[in-house]
């Protein structure tokens, strides 16, 4: 941008020979969290008619567009990790870093429904039938408090029920 300002885009590549903007903002400073970028995540509905991607600002978050036309249907703030379940209709995400938790919200973009608090995650959650599997890791020593951790699948029923544990071998 003029006078050395970054911008951010989403781009769409149609063809070898076209591409679309659908998304385009100046950045007036570096973002503390720019650096985390390259690690995020965005995802397509499956329908194709919505994409969550990153927003890049000062903090984490996600921003739900419309493919056809950018719009933004819903900014989501502290939010990364997102992933449409099979049908399209909820997107699970994950708020917050060493104590994170699931959350997911229907595509009337309404408030998200928190799911579970699930430690620290590094990947995008996977939907299962009516649950959603995430690789975690939580305290894991005596009592459950001591500072060692130890990583687990986790099965999260999306109706609220007993959130499944299957601990993983650390290597």
């Amino acid at each position: 941008e003029d006078e050395g300002r970054g911008r951010f885009e989403v781009v769409v590549q149609e063809s070898p020979g076209r591409k679309r903007i659908l998304l385009k903002h100046a950045l007036e400073a570096y973002p503390a969290r720019a650096s985390d970028l390259p690690s995020l995540a965005l995802a397509w509905s499956p329908d194709g008619r919505y994409l969550a991607v990153p927003l890049f600002q000062q903090t984490l978050g996600v921003a739900i567009i419309r493919a056809d036309n950018g719009r933004i249907l819903k900014a989501v703030e502290d939010a990364y990790f997102p992933s449409w379940s099979p049908d399209g209709t909820k997107l699970a995400f994950v708020r917050g870093t060493d104590f994170a938790t699931l959350l997911y919200l229907d595509t009337n973009f309404g408030a998200p429904r928190v799911l579970a608090d699930i430690g620290k995650t590094n990947q995008a959650p996977v939907w299962f039938k009516q649950s959603i599997l995430v690789v975690a890791r939580r305290p894991g020593g005596p009592g459950g408090n001591a500072p060692v951790r130890r990583s687990e699948l986790l099965r999260v029923p999306i109706d609220g029920s007993k959130v499944e544990a299957i601990p993983l071998v650390d290597t």
